[in-house]
């Protein structure tokens, strides 16, 4: 089982991706957490912006792609997540997957 599957949102792709990418709350508690941090931020970019870019060709948001990925590791039964969102959740009510149960890992 994985804990935080898409990084605590990093995966989700708000914090890096579009033209004013969300930025944190002074009272957010990920603010205190090394992904967050500015040069970490900085570094998480090249990454966030390929997952995105294979995502995109396979029609699924980031975060969707993220928890194929690791749903395909051996020894990986379940991820835990959080969906902002009800539609986005929605798609997974009964375990369904929008990439496949099992996505081959090289989606290729």
């Amino acid at each position: 089982m994985t804990y935080s599957s898409i990084a605590k949102g990093i995966l989700y792709g708000v914090y890096h991706l579009g033209d004013e990418p969300r930025k944190l709350k002074e009272d957010d508690f990920r603010k205190v957490r090394r992904l967050f941090f500015p040069d970490h931020m900085e570094k998480e970019t090249e990454l966030v912006h390929a997952v995105k870019g294979v995502a995109d060709i396979h029609n699924v948001m980031p975060s969707e792609l993220a928890i194929a990925w690791l749903l395909h590791q051996a020894g990986v039964t379940s991820a835990i997540w959080y969906a902002e969102h009800r539609a986005f959740a929605a798609k997974y009510k009964g375990g369904r997957h929008p990439v496949g149960r099992r996505p081959n890992p090289s989606f290729g």
